[in-house]
C-alpha cells in the first residue's frame, strides 16, 4: 500500500514524524499502530481508515500492480476516472 501510494518508508516516517523502523515494524505486523497513528498512516497514503484494516485482513487480496493501479486511480478527478472505466469497457469487449 505504502509502495503504491509512491512513498519510501523513510518518506512515509519522516510525513508522520516517526523512525523509518516503526513503519517497517508496522508493516511486517510485529506493531499494531494506535488508532491515532493508523488514522494518520491512513491520510499520508491517502485511504480511507477502513482500508487499512482490510489489507490487515486480507493481505494478499491484490498484487502490488494492482494496489498502484488503485493508489492511482483514487488521485484522478472525476472526469479522469470516466475516462478509465471507459477505457476498460472498450477492453472489455
Amino acid at each position: 500500500m505504502r509502495e503504491a501510494a509512491g512513498l519510501t518508508q523513510a518518506k512515509l516516517a519522516d510525513l508522520l514524524k516517526m523512525k523509518p523502523a516503526t513503519i517497517s515494524l508496522f508493516e511486517t505486523g510485529a506493531l499494531s499502530p494506535t488508532i491515532s497513528t493508523a488514522a494518520s498512516l491512513a491520510g499520508a497514503l491517502h485511504v480511507p481508515l477502513s482500508e487499512l484494516f482490510v489489507f490487515a485482513a486480507h493481505p494478499d487480496s491484490v498484487s502490488d500492480d494492482e494496489a498502484a493501479l488503485l493508489a492511482a486511480y483514487r488521485k484522478r478527478t472525476e472526469e479522469e476516472r470516466a475516462l478509465v472505466r471507459m477505457l476498460l469497457r472498450v477492453l472489455d469487449r
